[in-house]
């Protein structure tokens, strides 16, 4: 069953979807300043892992015994894989929750062209900074702590903290996010200097959300 894109409109226009540098801490400090939910698209991973089916969702039922050994480009395609197959569920625990809040924060990785027909709720976070590495939060660090109090030899650990900063740890973009450039979506500037608080102002300022 196909459901029209304008009913997935509405049930969704109390969602804001937050992407780009430093999300997590955007969407947790507009929870902060203006209430509402937060929904943490990585923390539903493993929800939506147990419900797959390997017949429709193949990249969500994938055993990978040791994901930082994968080849840069393999982990990075089965990461697009996963993400595209998790749209939909996430989609849909999404209108159920838009019932029960009066607005929720939706942070974290989701198919960009799937949701930019469906809303226009959409931030991208941009960092104007040096880069952005992505293990530099107590959360992220643990992953690379993993690695390096594995039974691995000195040279397994060296390839797999190389593999891991070529798969997701620096991001310093060279052009314009592809959801800004294609579909238009909000752009936020952010650079060293900006504050949590600054960055979720200039966000509710854009959906015009009042304190």
């Amino acid at each position: 069953m196909l459901i029209p894109d304008n009913i997935l409109r509405r049930q969704l226009g109390n969602v804001y979807f937050i992407w780009g540098s430093g999300k997590t801490t955007a969407a947790n400090e507009l929870a902060r300043l203006y209430g509402g939910y937060v929904y943490h698209t990585d923390e539903s991973r493993a929800r939506h892992c147990r419900n797959a089916d390997p017949r429709y969702q193949p990249a969500l039922c994938r055993d990978v015994p040791d994901y930082w050994a994968l080849e840069p480009s393999d982990a990075q395609a089965w990461e697009r894989d996963i993400v595209r197959e998790m749209t939909p569920m996430i989609i849909a625990e999404l209108m159920g929750l838009s019932a029960q809040y009066e607005r929720i924060w939706c942070e974290g990785d989701i198919d960009v062209d799937a949701v930019a027909a469906i809303s226009s709720n959409i931030v991208t976070i941009v960092n104007l900074g040096d880069g952005y590495d992505f293990f530099d939060r107590p959360d992220q660090r643990g992953m690379l702590d993993d690695i390096l109090r594995a039974g691995l030899t000195d040279e397994e650990k060296r390839v797999r903290l190389e593999n891991a900063y070529k798969i997701v740890g620096r991001d310093a973009p060279a052009e314009l996010p592809r959801e800004i450039a294609q579909y238009g979506v909000g752009r936020i500037d952010r650079d060293g200097s900006s504050t949590p608080e600054e960055t979720a102002r200039l966000i509710a300022a854009y959906f015009n959300i009042k304190e």
